[in-house]
């Protein structure tokens, strides 16, 4: 593709020069001299020609524009044959570059739950095609480790900030958070907390240690 592309490249470069070069050297001065009913740039197009154009003005722009179209075409024509068989040698013998195991590479989709697995996909396929297999590779959605992560770095370090706050000021930080946030958890409750618990619950909130309630939701964070 990388080969095929900078062939193009020299494609636009040759019909380009080509075009160019009799463009500026035959055509152009033609409609310059060919009358003066326009003005600008307009002068230098083929609008610049009378109406009742004498028989060179008229057949000029009829004959290269034949000759521009049987240059391109031609080299379109040879190009595509040096792209034939360029494929087909890339076909046929492989590149050096690229691993054997890329021409024989297939994607299944729709994987059933249980053999959800490298391992257990590995040993699917080699029940089915013994000794065949070379490798198995397992596509899986990250979206939700990748928002696990996200959070994971927030709270570490929001962690690190609290630290840092008690090294230099001496000075727990307290946070509120919700009364019922550890009743599905109560053994991962914050000790330091435990005997004002009950009392803050009644307005709705509860004051906690932040590096501990920090500490437990990373514990939570990781465990996931």
């Amino acid at each position: 593709d990388g080969y095929m592309l900078l062939r193009f490249i020299v494609v636009c470069f040759r019909v380009s020069s080509f075009f160019s070069v009799w463009g500026l050297c035959v055509l152009t001065p033609l409609y310059y001299y060919a009358g003066d009913s326009t003005h600008a740039w307009n002068r230098y197009t083929i609008a610049n020609v009378p109406t009742q154009p004498t028989l060179y003005e008229l057949w000029a722009p009829v004959i290269f524009s034949y000759i521009f179209a049987i240059f391109f075409c031609q080299l379109m024509y040879y190009e595509y044959k040096s792209f034939i068989r360029k494929r087909l040698q890339y076909l046929v013998s492989g590149d050096e570059d690229t691993p054997v195991q890329t021409y024989y590479t297939v994607m299944v989709e729709r994987i059933p739950t249980v053999i959800n697995s490298v391992p257990s996909l590995t040993n699917f396929f080699e029940k089915l095609y013994p000794g065949d297999i070379y490798s198995v590779e397992l596509a899986l959605d990250l979206h939700e480790l990748e928002a696990l992560i996200q959070q994971r770095k927030k709270i570490k370090h929001l962690i690190d900030k609290c630290i840092v706050r008690f090294k230099t000021s001496h000075r727990r930080k307290q946070i509120w958070i919700p009364a019922n946030f550890y009743d599905s958890m109560p053994e991962l409750c914050p000790k330091l907390i435990r005997t004002s618990y009950q009392l803050q619950s009644l307005m709705g909130c509860v004051t906690v240690d932040a590096v501990e309630h920090y500490s437990v939701l990373l514990n939570i964070l990781n465990s996931k």
